[in-house]
């Protein structure tokens, strides 16, 4: 954001009925100051950068709504000039952005009936994905971080057999 400072702007006489009036040539004088906001970003990583779920038996994904694999992480945000600011995070699906379930697309067509989904480590919940929710409130300190853990499962999305192979999603 942009604070706005002092406008002085000389125009002549103003008269009791708020006319301005003025002989001759006049010179105007406008002094306007603008002072830009310090730098306020954050830079967020993540622990482990790539989340790799383990194998897992076909077996363990044998009907709708299973899941499997439970892998732990946690993302960071470590910020400069937001001192005691809560922030908020979205996640999106790289492979369909308009996705607002909570299961990631797999992009691995011979088993596209396995999704992964993202928890909240904390409360246990379902990631919706293009969904606002609050990562965390940063210390009373600049720069500052704080952190929130996750965890990542296989998900059967449908009554199909699931075939052996990869899954993707990102």
């Amino acid at each position: 954001s942009i604070t706005m400072g002092t406008l002085v702007l000389n125009l002549g006489n103003i008269d009791n009925a708020s006319t301005i009036t003025h002989s001759g040539r006049r010179n105007y004088t406008i002094n306007l100051t603008l002072n830009p906001e310090a730098g306020k970003t954050c830079i967020v990583s993540a622990n482990p950068s790539i989340v790799t779920l383990p194998t897992v038996s076909t077996n363990s994904l044998s009907t709708a709504g299973s899941e499997a694999g439970r892998t732990n992480f946690t993302m960071t945000a470590t910020c400069d000039g937001l001192a005691s600011t809560v922030l908020y995070y979205s996640m999106s699906d790289n492979s369909s952005l308009a996705n607002n379930t909570d299961i990631l697309t797999n992009t691995i067509a011979a088993t596209n009936n396995v999704g992964i989904k993202i928890y909240d480590a904390n409360t246990h919940a379902a990631i919706t994905y293009d969904n606002e929710a609050t990562f965390g409130t940063l210390p009373n300190s600049s720069p500052s971080s704080v952190s929130k853990n996750f965890y990542a499962k296989y998900y059967k999305k449908d009554a199909n057999p699931v075939s052996g192979g990869g899954v993707s999603a990102q």
